[in-house]
């Protein structure tokens, strides 16, 4: 695969990132508008509920997103990794290594995704507490609230494990062309 398909690879990826981040957004926003705007009588209970999905399509896009971005990582690291020849492009990899060098100064995407999810899933927990009489609503509210904190740390914990596991195996790959 030419080093061109991999870069074309890594766009797609980051549109599908980007749309993904969008379309959680606008999920959020119409749960928590149809969760919240119809509120008449017994309805609450029931309309209520759906502020309770919020968390859980926070999470699945969380690990959607954490997936893409290891699979742009992944593309980054074997193109850092690769032994420079003669018939290579030596600009990709000064390229990957300059963006190595910046490191943490791109994960602000990153943390915007996992902190708007942790915070969803906390407002949603206040809001069982505030906005519901019915206790079961707000058990459910509640649930869902502390499900997705613990589901929103864990992916995130564990796309930095897989990150990591992934920059030691691009080191060892660039020992193993180096030998």
């Amino acid at each position: 695969m030419s080093s061109e398909n991999l870069r074309a690879q890594i766009l797609e990826s980051q549109r599908e990132r980007s749309d993904l981040m969008r379309w959680k957004l606008l999920i959020v926003a119409a749960l928590g508008a149809a969760g919240l705007g119809i509120q008449k009588g017994d309805v609450l209970s029931h309309s209520a509920l759906l502020l309770a999905l919020m968390p859980l399509v926070c999470v699945y896009v969380d690990a959607l997103c954490a997936h893409l971005s290891l699979r742009i990582f992944t593309i980054g690291e074997f193109i850092h990794s690769r032994r420079v020849t003669p018939d290579t492009d030596t600009m990709d990899r000064d390229y990957e290594m300059f963006l190595r060098r910046l490191g943490p100064k791109f994960r602000f995407e990153t943390l915007a995704l996992h902190w708007s999810s942790l915070f969803v899933s906390i407002v949603t927990i206040a809001a069982g507490h505030f906005i519901s009489t019915p206790t079961q609503v707000e058990m459910v509210l509640t649930s869902s609230g502390i499900l997705g904190v613990a589901l929103t740390c864990s992916i995130w914990l564990c796309h930095r494990s897989r990150r990591r596991a992934i920059a030691q195996e691009g080191r060892e790959y660039k020992k193993a062309q180096e030998a």
